[in-house]
């Protein structure tokens, strides 16, 4: 659930757990390029911090290679 986003700088977000939040900030690097940093927070524990990790690093990789095309 999106609970606040402003346009082109960010987003903060209730995950579906319902009890973790995530902050992504988007950042505009030159005119054709971004950069975005999420962090996902109240995880549970070290294992759940390393699985969120885990499941980001693909998400944002995915996103990047469909934006490359």
């Amino acid at each position: 659930v999106v609970r606040t986003a402003t346009a082109r700088k960010s987003m903060r977000i209730t995950w579906i757990d319902g009890k973790t939040h995530v902050d992504a900030n988007f950042y505009p690097k030159g005119t054709t390029k971004s950069f975005v940093a999420v962090q996902h927070r109240k995880l549970a524990d070290a294992k759940a911090v390393d699985r969120m990790r885990e499941y980001w690093s693909g998400a944002l990789q995915r996103l990047e290679s469909k934006l490359k095309k």
